[in-house]
């Protein structure tokens, strides 16, 4: 649509300044002036002209605004087309991956305080302050809850968070953690060893569609 506006000003703006410096009686891009304009017509056709065609240009070459400092911004083609700034960074990254298949014609571009997203949904992915800093899509679940950890200790000035196909992770490696389908769904501390080892084996016998792993301490239970 920009390219569209462009185009029809650069084109109107150009004939209105043919009328300003010959008159007229002349046929250009299908337009076709037959009067010869007056003296007061042609000096307005060359103010209104010399407008249009600066607007065309300006309006082909300009560049896009700041990203939304605050929340999340999508952009088509590098124009905004959304602002939220009260989302989560999780409503952002699933709205952002719905864009990239609803609008698969146009650059997508998504923003999150003023960074832009970068998201796949596939393995293991990291980010630092909504920054994206890492993506493993071929580690183990274990292995990813492992480096996530280390990297909430090592920067715990930081927003860290981390992502395994696409969800969240929730885990602290304290006391017993029970995940399905790699979404947290239990966490219980002060539990002792033999009762978190039963509870994991009886979700791994009552849920075998679903992968079912558990940590106890940060070691994977087996």
């Amino acid at each position: 649509m920009p390219g569209n506006v462009s185009i029809a000003a650069f084109v109107l703006g150009a004939v209105l300044l043919l009328i300003s410096l010959i008159g007229g009686r002349f046929k250009i891009f299908g337009v076709e002036i037959s009067k010869t304009a007056g003296r007061f017509s042609r000096i307005i056709s060359g103010i209104l002209g010399l407008l249009l065609v600066s607007f065309g240009i300006w309006n082909s070459v300009k560049l896009p605004l700041p990203p939304l400092k605050i929340g999340y911004e999508l952009r088509l083609d590098s124009e905004s087309i959304k602002r939220k700034p009260k989302w989560t960074f999780n409503q952002a990254l699933e709205d952002y991956k719905i864009s990239e298949k609803q609008y698969t014609n146009n650059n997508v571009q998504g923003f999150y305080n003023g960074v832009q997203i970068k998201f796949t949904g596939r393995g293991y992915e990291l980010f630092l302050d909504y920054e994206a800093v890492g993506k493993e899509p071929n580690w183990s679940f274990s292995k990813s809850l492992e480096n996530f950890l280390w990297n909430t200790q090592r920067y715990p000035e930081k927003k860290v968070i981390g992502y395994y196909n696409g969800i969240q992770m929730n885990y602290t490696g304290v006391g017993y953690e029970l995940f399905l389908d790699y979404e947290a769904v239990g966490k219980e501390p002060n539990w002792i060893y033999s009762k978190a080892l039963e509870n994991y084996k009886w979700n791994k016998d009552n849920y075998p569609e679903k992968v079912v792993d558990a940590f106890y301490n940060g070691k994977e239970l087996h």
